[in-house]
This record gives structure tokens, sequence and C-alpha cells, in this order.
């Protein structure tokens, strides 16, 4: 309940919560397949976000982002 993303870097994901961010080795794929039942969609190759968090998705020129309630920014 408490964690609003995930982000790969290299061999570890940054799991971030609400209460600050962990570093653990894993791949993003197999975070993927655990937290997707949760309600967790990915978004970015490097990047699974927890749609509780989610506040809305804005467009940025030709990019768009995921903004999430804590106010952080997620490249889609």
């Amino acid at each position: 309940d408490e964690v609003t993303a995930v982000e790969a870097d290299a061999n570890y994901l940054h799991v971030h919560a609400r209460g600050g961010r962990l570093r653990t080795r894993g791949t993003l794929q197999r975070a993927e397949e655990t937290l997707a039942p949760l309600g967790f969609l990915r978004i970015h190759r490097s990047a699974l976000v927890n749609l509780r968090y989610l506040r809305e998705i804005r467009r940025r020129g030709r990019d768009s982002e995921a903004v999430l309630l804590d106010g952080s920014a997620w490249r889609v």
C-alpha cells in the first residue's frame, strides 16, 4: 500500500514509497509480473507506477508524464 513506484537501474530496482526509497536487486520484468495484479502499470521501459497514486497524465511537448499524488513526475 505504501509503494508509489518502482524504477529500474541496471540490475537494481529503486522502490519508491511514501516514507522514502529502497534499493534492491532485481529486474523490472519480475517486479511487473508480481505487482501488476496489485494495481501497478508499466508506464516506461524503466518504471512501474501504482495506479492508486496516479493523479494525472500530462503532455509535455511530444512526450507525456505521469504525475503522482506526491507530485513526482514519471516519463511515459
